[in-house]
């Protein structure tokens, strides 16, 4: 099994270039989605996840598929962004959104990070979820192999016995209302502006009455993206798909938040990758600060227990916040790990996880037992 991640240490160091192998036997099930609906085939290998003690799910949160397929995406938005213009109330709008976000998903060009945990959470334990999405994307990507050959637009679960999951994330417990949540993000965020998004499923049509893209405008310098600069960028592979704001959602269960970033594309109708039905209308604007420093990500450590290998997952917005100092996470992890045990700290997109039993109330958790942010996430998954 292989994946492109940013960067990765060990006890060599740290390193945002090259290859890492880990080679390791042991009782895994591997299992592989097919060409079926992605959610209803997670929810059956889940179930067969049942016998084994943790999980790990490896999928394309965003997938960028050929040339052909992304202009024929666009085409297809542009077709529901007429049509929901044309709409005189609500109910329309949600409803071109909503078959908009069944073709988004039903084309695995997204697989929502907190759907892929509801469905396998039928498998009862805990999941990590490595939901992959490049910083710098390029024609069909991101890129999963199993037995040397590329999987395309599918996800890849293993099975382990004798395995934990431990979830970690760099924010202040959550609240138990809009309002306190609001509060305990101002504390760790920047927050411009709370304002009422128009949304449905994946897909979302306007913020503040106006386009999302216009609406990111108000904030950063975005200049006018056509489609021909855009495809041109992921030919090239620097169409750059982080952003220092984003849209913070909470949800109506859990009082959680997820944050959406805004990167600058030329469509009307903005995906996100998570679920948005389960989140209040209003929204808040927040820039990116990482207030604790590095040293808060760096904490995962803390959560390790009895094992034989680990793996440490780090938010890869690391590397665009902290530059070369994401050596000081791999630093920390050494200075504490015991010699003969064998680990890696890779850095990847902000993960997610299912976990039945949790530790505390996350700012993350916005299903029940579903976390899942978009920035500030860690996850440590340890083998006996």
């Amino acid at each position: 099994m292989a994946f492109f991640i940013e960067a990765y240490g060990g006890e060599e160091g740290s390193w945002a270039q090259g290859v890492a192998v880990a080679l390791f036997s042991g009782d895994v099930g591997v299992f592989q989605t097919g060409k079926g609906h992605i959610l209803e085939e997670l929810e059956s290998i889940g179930r067969r996840l049942r016998s084994y003690d943790a999980a790990m799910a490896i999928y394309p949160l965003f997938y960028f598929p050929s040339r052909r397929e992304i202009f024929e995406t666009i085409t297809r938005e542009k077709f529901y962004a007429r049509r929901y213009n044309s709409c005189s109330d609500l109910e329309c709008k949600k409803s071109v959104l909503e078959n908009f976000s069944n073709y988004l998903i039903r084309n695995r060009i997204v697989m929502p990070a907190n759907e892929v945990m509801r469905a396998l959470s039928t498998s009862k334990i805990p999941v990590a979820g490595i939901n992959l999405f490049p910083m710098e994307a390029r024609f069909n990507t991101p890129k999963i192999f199993r037995n040397y050959e590329e999987i395309g637009r599918n996800a890849l679960v293993l099975g382990f016995k004798n395995a934990k999951v431990h979830f970690h994330e760099i924010y202040p417990e959550r609240g138990k209302s809009f309002e306190e949540t609001l509060e305990i993000l101002e504390s760790v965020l920047q927050v411009k502006e709370v304002t009422k998004a128009v949304k449905k499923g994946v897909a979302i049509g306007e913020v503040g009455g106006m386009r999302v893209v216009d609406y990111a405008r108000k904030f950063m310098y975005m200049e006018e993206m056509t489609e021909e600069k855009f495809v041109s960028g992921i030919e090239r592979g620097e169409f750059i798909t982080y952003s220092p704001y984003a849209l913070a959602f909470v949800s109506r269960e859990t009082h959680g938040v997820a944050g959406l970033g805004l990167a600058n594309v030329p469509i009307s109708l903005y995906p996100s990758v998570f679920m948005l039905d389960g989140f209040y209308d209003e929204c808040i604007m927040v820039g990116e600060v990482f207030r604790g420093g590095i040293q808060k990500f760096a904490e995962v450590k803390d959560l390790k227990t009895d094992a034989n290998i680990r793996f440490y997952f780090i938010d890869a917005n690391t590397i665009l916040a902290f530059r070369g100092e994401i050596s000081e996470i791999t630093n920390a992890i050494k200075a504490e790990e015991i010699k003969g045990t064998k680990w890696l700290a890779l850095y990847v997109t902000p993960p997610s996880a299912y976990l039945p039993v949790k530790h505390k109330k996350f700012l993350s958790e916005i299903n029940k037992d579903i976390m899942y942010f978009g920035s500030g996430t860690n996850l440590l998954f340890e083998i006996k």
